[in-house]
């Protein structure tokens, strides 16, 4: 019977402790990374904060603009890159060193 007189006290307890958490959950900062596109121009940044991130892309201009987004690998260098997307090889874009 004493068992059983615990389980209010439990109960109360536990309820005191629910009262005392935080509830704040702080949301993820999102970074806003604008870009403008014009006719054969970009402005924008050149590199991306790391972590969540939107890109937002206006058109300045009447002709229809695209934007893409490029994560080389590991050790390529710029030129690199270029050079391989120069090729005009279909598939993905592979570095040797």
């Amino acid at each position: 019977m004493e068992r059983l007189a615990f389980i209010p006290v439990i109960f109360l307890l536990l309820t005191l402790l629910a009262g005392c958490s935080d509830d704040d959950e702080t949301a993820p900062m999102i970074n806003d990374v604008p870009y403008t596109a014009a006719d054969y121009d970009s402005i924008g940044r050149q590199f991306l904060p790391s972590g969540m991130t939107k890109l937002t892309l206006a058109n300045d201009r009447m002709d229809l603009h695209h934007q893409q987004l490029l994560s080389p690998q590991q050790g390529m260098a710029q030129d690199d890159l270029i050079a391989v997307l120069m090729s005009g090889e279909p598939g993905p874009a592979t570095y040797w060193p």
